[in-house]
């Protein structure tokens, strides 16, 4: 083992055959059907960003720069994309969805490789026990809660692997092979980085630190510090630019106590969390799952009483791991909190990766521990397994409210097992087979409780290809778009779509469950009304997107506080949620007409559910107007009569409008709600004009046809209404990418002529033609990187209206270009690139030595 080599990664074929075989098992519904992940990060925030990060591959750029959401946003400065991490490459060969479920499976192999390499190896365990460490740890609750954050699922991953590189490098038996090691940990932390969960990292390197000092080598401690220096360099590529933009994050000045303490585990939802839970339809918040199954927590008690070497070690990870995850209900997190790094993270129940790790690797000790354990440890496990199972029924008193209190069948099944356990335990001492026996039990044990994980809650491939009509019309109308307009979508999802018994047909004559029909019904809400991230899946630019790390920015946050219901701003970036919340909105809060126009809000997507039916006529009240407005009638409807549903605003009261048809007034017939007014003869009107008191608020306008009991909905200008299916889809014709304005301060609009003739991620290239000197802006987001040029001469770029570009542009035409060309390319990726080279130089002249040393003749 003191060879310099990778051999002690070596897993003999057949344990290898049998973690893989249990890989296939536990994810057989991605590995072996075309399913995908359909609910949640994997579909709404993952799938459009690996989409937009393989087009670049594809395209052989680096994905620099992404203009389809929040109006513009680096990305690669995103590190939760794993732009940088080598399985991630691979992605390009499938579809975003495709290469997300498979490199699932392939993580968790790996996980399990690694925890069986950890007992083995660290703990020298036997290999029953080694394959019982590696089931608790990769085909436990843990990671399968996480497979909703794939970049999580694969730092997680590396967890064990680092822990064995720490291990071997504190035992090694000389400098040479100390080096070696160090060295691969340095990699090993490089590549969990590039992976893209930060937080995962840090917990990770926290674990380390502690499992150095437990290990009491000082070969431990210096190889985690060296490793770290080695690190640094190997990651500049990503941890640069991701710097960059935290720089400029919400989060650049850490977060608050309360929002680091958010998603504490409560000490009433500890047994919830800590044992499988069976009930796919009452899920358990994922973040704070991390049962090794009730056989395998027994088997971590029998291991934390063992006399075995290196029990302390991962009892000490596994309490401190727990202490941390109950965050909020610590007090020393309280204080914590206070200071970097703790405070640039929420969900402290992520520290629950450190007590599973520990956990499974005293579980391979308690099994092997069974021969020579007497009774009383026995009894210990079952009572301490009987507690937590009891403590369970606390779970309902859990503040957040995500903890479901246990169903008769969960907890039938703990019993069970418990019972299985218990058996088999006592038996162990006498019957060798008995161990062998519990493997098994631990094994059908947790694969029956992945039912209930995200990854066996799978949809049809179709919810991600498939364009619903909204997206189809938007693709249609933007085809001959050079910068295509922004969308702005606004819905709380509270409709069913047109398609509804087709998809729940399909989904039951597949024998796909409640829940998988429920995810798919959402699936197809959120692509109708591009939701989250989705517009980067259809090349679509959005207004908003969503993003819980770094992102949006705090400029983004400036400008959407003017029109937010609060006044503060989004925090995640999900203004469809946040403008139809308010109640005083009627279902959706739309900007100021001046504010869609100033960020190029071209098209707006809005639900019906607060629309009205009155006497079987339909009336459209998504876009209310105080005042007087004008509503067009582009399909050329005939009709006979005009209505109008109005109020008075609250406290006031208020006459009936007064209406105009091409400069002609019409006559009230009757006031009552809606007022309808009547023409002289059927006409086909261009567009009807409404007058109204300022404190009257008119809500919709329809034309009827008496005749034939037809009507058609109007929209007031400049909106026109121009797909009503399950969503209403309007154009916006005022709105555009960039104007000229007069200066930045009065920013009076002048005339001229803009024509784009290129826009691409990282470049965009137009011409101006204006009738003086003249500032022009272009509702792009401003950011550092970001150059500009006026007939070749560089100009500087100024941030107006807290996020956007502006630029002084001559009298006359000239040419512009945008160009984003950040001052740290192409030089990070040329550090970056050596560091891995010398990374590898050292490794081969390290190894190469070794071998020159052990064939030496001697004399």
């Amino acid at each position: 083992m003191n060879r310099l080599s990778l051999r002690f990664t070596i897993i003999p074929f057949g344990i290898a055959l049998t973690l893989a075989l249990l890989a296939v098992l536990f994810f057989h519904q991605l590995a072996l059907t075309d399913r995908i992940l359909g609910r949640g990060d994997p579909f709404t925030y993952f799938m459009p960003l690996w989409h937009a990060r393989d087009a670049a591959f594809h395209s052989r750029n680096l994905p620099l720069w992404m203009p389809n959401l929040f109006m513009g946003v680096p990305l690669l400065a995103n590190s939760q994309i794993g732009t940088f991490y080598p399985p991630n490459w691979f992605s390009p060969l499938a579809d975003a969805a495709v290469s997300i479920k498979y490199s699932l499976i392939a993580h968790a192999l790996f996980a399990a490789s690694g925890a069986y390499l950890v007992a083995r190896r660290t703990l020298q365990t036997s290999r029953p026990a080694s394959i019982a460490a590696a089931a608790c740890f990769a085909f436990g609750g843990l990671m399968g809660a996480q497979s909703e954050h794939i970049n999580q699922f694969q730092g997680l991953a590396w967890l064990p692997w680092l822990f064995l590189l720490l291990h071997l490098s504190a035992v090694s038996a000389t400098r040479r092979r100390w080096l070696f090691m160090a060295l691969l940990l340095g990699a090993g932390l490089a590549l969990q980085f590039f992976s893209g969960h930060t937080q995962t990292v840090w917990i990770t390197i926290a674990g380390l630190a502690l499992y150095a000092l437990c290990l009491r080598r000082w070969q431990g401690i210096a190889a985690l510090v060296t490793a770290g220096a080695i690190m640094i360099p190997l990651v500049l590529p990503q941890l640069i630019p991701t710097l960059e933009l935290s720089r400029l994050s919400l989060r650049s000045q850490g977060l608050s106590v309360n929002e680091a303490l958010s998603f504490s585990l409560s000490p009433f939802a500890f047994g919830r969390g800590l044992l499988p839970n069976y009930e796919a339809n009452a899920p358990v918040f994922p973040e704070y799952v991390a049962y090794i199954g009730v056989i395998g927590l027994g088997l971590a008690v029998i291991g934390a009483l063992t006399k075995a070497p290196g029990r302390w070690r991962w009892l000490i990870i596994a309490i401190f791991g727990l202490l941390l995850a109950f965050g909020a209900f610590n007090p020393l997190y309280w204080l914590l909190a206070n200071f970097p790094p703790f405070n640039l993270f929420r969900v402290p129940a992520r520290w629950l990766a450190l007590f599973v790790l520990g956990a499974s690797m005293l579980a391979a000790l308690g099994l092997d521990g069974l021969i020579t354990s007497r009774r009383l440890k026995i009894v210990i496990a079952t009572i301490t397994v009987i507690a937590i199972m009891i403590s369970s029924v606390l779970a309902a008193r859990a503040p957040d409210g995500d903890m479901p209190t246990a169903a008769l069948q969960t907890v039938m099944a703990w019993l069970i097992a418990g019972a299985v356990f218990l058996v088999l335990a006592l038996l162990a001492k006498r019957r060798r087979y008995a161990r062998y026996l519990l493997v098994v039990g631990l094994l059908i044990e947790l694969f029956i409780a992945s039912s209930a994980l995200p990854y066996n809650q799978l949809v049809m491939p179709d919810a991600a290809s498939d364009a619903r009509l909204s997206v189809y019309q938007l693709n249609v109308l933007q085809a001959d778009e050079i910068a295509p307009g922004r969308v702005l979508s606004i819905s709380g999802l509270e409709w069913d779509p047109y398609d509804l018994q087709a998809i729940t047909a399909r989904y039951q004559d597949a024998g796909f469950s409640e829940i998988s029909l429920h995810t798919a019904l959402t699936a197809v809400k959120l692509q109708e009304i591009l939701s989250h991230n989705l517009p980067a899946l259809w090349g679509i630019p959005s207004v908003d997107g969503y993003d819980g790390g770094v992102l949006p920015t705090a400029w983004y946050s400036e400008w959407t506080a003017n029109f937010t219901p609060d006044g503060h701003g989004v925090q995640d970036g999900r203004l469809r949620e946040v403008l139809a919340i308010d109640p005083t909105c009627n279902g959706a809060c739309v900007p100021l007409l001046e504010l869609l126009n100033a960020m190029d809000a071209r098209y707006l997507i809005l639900d019906k559910t607060h629309d009205l039916f009155i006497e079987d006529v339909a009336y459209d009240t998504g876009l209310p107007q105080t005042g007087a407005a004008v509503f067009a009638n582009p399909q050329q409807f005939e009709a006979d009569e005009i209505r109008v549903l109005y109020r008075c605003l609250p406290e006031t009261s208020c006459d009936a409008p007064v209406v105009s048809s091409d400069g002609q007034g019409i006559g009230i017939i009757s006031e009552d709600m809606p007022a309808r007014f009547a023409l002289e003869a059927p006409l086909t009107p261009s567009e009807v004009t409404v007058e109204a008191p300022e404190n009257t608020v008119i809500a919709a306008v329809t034309l009827v046809d008496t005749r034939t009991g037809d009507f058609r909905q109007l929209a007031p200008a400049p909106f026109t209404r121009i797909l009503s299916s399950d969503i209403k889809l309007y154009v916006n014709d005022q709105a555009a990418r960039a104007w000229l304005v007069n200066d930045l301060q009065d920013e009076q609009r002048i005339e001229g002529e803009i024509t784009f003739l290129d826009y691409t991620p990282a470049h965009v290239m137009l011409t101006v033609n204006a009738s003086e000197a003249a500032m022009l802006v272009l509702a792009d987001a401003y950011y550092p990187g970001w150059l500009a040029t006026v007939n070749g001469e560089p100009v500087e770029i100024n941030r107006v209206n807290s996020m956007f570009r502006a630029i002084p542009v001559p009298e006359g035409e000239s040419q512009v270009e945008f160009v984003y060309a950040p001052s740290w390319m192409p030089g990070i990726l040329i550090v970056g690139g050596a560091a891995w080279v010398g990374f590898a130089v050292i490794l081969l002249v390290l190894a190469g030595f070794q071998r020159a040393q052990t064939h030496k003749p001697t004399v």
